[in-house]
């Protein structure tokens, strides 16, 4: 099947195709980035919460409510404070 084919069955053109993957593929460099980011910020300060760390390094791509989503999802939240 070509994707010509492909294209007029999804109802997507060409364009919209490559747009689309583009955005997928800046996505998630953005993404690697960040996590590689709340990684660094988590062995200086390791129980700093998504929202603090999201105003710290000053992210203008992502809302704080998806950067949190995206720090608990990848098992990086905050521990917090210990009681001892």
């Amino acid at each position: 099947m070509s994707m010509e084919c492909m294209y007029d069955i999804s109802g997507i053109s060409h364009q919209g195709f490559h747009k689309a993957n583009d955005r997928a593929v800046q996505d998630s460099v953005l993404w690697q980035r960040l996590r590689d980011i709340v990684n660094e910020v988590r062995i200086d300060y390791p129980h700093m919460s998504a929202r603090n760390i999201h105003y710290m390094i000053g992210i203008k791509d992502v809302g704080i409510n998806r950067f949190e989503r995206f720090v608990s999802g990848q098992g990086a939240a905050s521990m917090g404070q210990s009681s001892t």
